[in-house]
């Protein structure tokens, strides 16, 4: 039944008047159940047990799940043999049916599989009145926005908060669903058709009105976008774009002004659309992958960290080379302007630290250590203070009180792999976005000084 899940909802067939009959239980995870029932059980059959909600296990947590934790049905009518038992029952009141994604959990507003006769000649199929939609990938359908309180929605790569601070979305390399929750209550508000297979970025235009998702459509020889661009009022999918950065792209960003929409990923290009639009303004090859491209603050360049231990600053619209930075890392390669536009930290060489660049004439200014794994990103969130993540869930914030030199002032983890952070508008949390274990978290970090 694709990727939408109904909650609350079974097909079950009878057929009838054969010396030994099935039935078939479609699930709308598309699996199809089938099993025989005696003729005698044809006559009418009986309402099975209703279960009450909580959660069951066939086909896994997560996988397909049958919810009801109590009783069961019996859908073969009275001591038929077909019966769908989860952990205490196939679906039950206040119970819920998930396909993929789901946990298998149920709650108020489930379905009730109970036949007013059974399914035999004559029974009828009651589905529950409870019942309602799911959206794709929705395995979280609330979050705790707590402090250090990871939250186990899948894969999390890339994270972006809305401009308002009022929205998450995260990028989920697991999934091609892009759910977006409301922070005031954590309450999930949509999921986006993202990439195919896999999404490892989003961005929100600079209105909050758009979403740019990209990622991997299945594989270097899958045939699909990597580039998707979303309304974001309604979930409607705004247009692709024909992306030049091989068979991923892995990294997005709006100017800050709105008016452009920078990507890039696998040894491609790094392509610069116009947003209002979608047309390509201009693409330019470069030589190996690029894993990150961020605007200037003024939107006048545009930086882009690749696994060639560079960093390339572009001059926006035309794309020309302003300036190159020898010395950044080459796996995990990022580099972002400060606020004020007048340095750069990228992530190093040595793959472990982070270094501070003078942005008008590429000098290096300094070199921190205190990583113990590759360093995956690096963000500003003021001209004093920056964080950075790594592999190993090591989560560092840099301050610099006085002087011109950045020192260690926090440490804070994940208990996993960091593959994303974003920080707030108002620049009291972080999330950051974890591959293990999977999922994300909130931080607040101790921020001396201010701007």
């Amino acid at each position: 039944m694709g990727r939408g899940i109904i909650q609350g909802s079974m097909v079950a067939v009878g057929l009838a008047g054969v010396t030994a009959s099935v039935v078939m239980v479609v699930g709308c995870d598309e699996r199809v159940l089938v099993g025989n029932m005696r003729p005698a059980d044809d006559m009418g059959g009986y309402a099975g047990g209703n279960g009450r909600g909580g959660s069951s296990g066939i086909g896994g947590a997560g996988s397909g799940d049958f919810a009801g934790a109590g009783g069961h049905s019996d859908f073969g009518g009275a001591g038929g043999a077909v019966v769908i038992i989860g952990s205490g029952g196939a679906g039950g009141s206040g119970g819920a049916i998930y396909g993929t994604g789901g946990t298998g959990s149920g709650g108020t507003g489930g379905s009730s599989y109970a036949g007013t006769g059974g399914f035999g000649i004559g029974g009828a199929i009651h589905i529950g009145t409870g019942g309602s939609f799911v959206p794709p990938g929705s395995s979280c359908p609330t979050i705790s926005t707590q402090i250090n309180q990871l939250n186990p929605c899948g894969h999390a790569s890339g994270l972006a908060y809305s401009p308002d601070g009022t929205l998450l979305a995260v990028a989920n390399m697991d999934s091609s669903a892009v759910p977006m929750w409301r922070l005031s209550d954590g309450a999930l508000v949509r999921t986006f058709d993202g990439i195919a297979q896999t999404n490892y970025d989003v961005a929100f235009s600079p209105d909050g009105k758009t979403l740019a998702v990209v990622g991997e459509p299945g594989g270097s020889n899958a045939v699909g976008p990597t580039a998707k661009i979303f309304d974001v009022a309604s979930g409607a999918l705004i247009r692709t774009l024909p992306t030049n950065s091989g068979f991923y792209t892995d990294t997005v960003a709006f100017s800050p002004d709105g008016s452009y929409i920078a990507t890039s990923g696998y040894m491609g290009a790094i392509d610069l659309w116009r947003a209002s639009d979608g047309s390509l303004v201009v693409s330019i090859p470069y030589p190996t992958s690029v894993h990150n491209v961020h605007f200037s603050p003024s939107g006048a360049l545009l930086i882009a960290g690749g696994v060639d231990e560079r960093a390339t600053i572009w001059n926006v619209p035309s794309g020309t080379l302003a300036m190159t930075l020898n010395g950044i890392a080459s796996e995990m390669a990022d580099a972002t302007f400060s606020p004020d536009g007048t340095q750069i930290a990228s992530t190093s060489s040595d793959g472990n630290g982070v270094r501070i660049w003078d942005a008008a004439t590429g000098a290096l200014l300094q070199t921190m250590s205190g990583h113990a794994n590759y360093v995956s990103s690096v963000v500003w969130i003021f001209n004093n203070v920056l964080v950075s993540g790594d592999w190993q869930g090591n989560v560092l914030v840099w301050t610099r009180m006085t002087g011109t030199s950045f020192s260690l002032y926090q440490s804070l983890n994940t208990g996993g792999q960091v593959l994303g952070i974003a920080v707030s508008p108002d620049k009291t949390r972080i999330a950051t976005g974890a591959g293990s274990p999977e999922g994300f978290e909130f931080f607040m970090p101790l921020i001396p000084g201010g701007p």
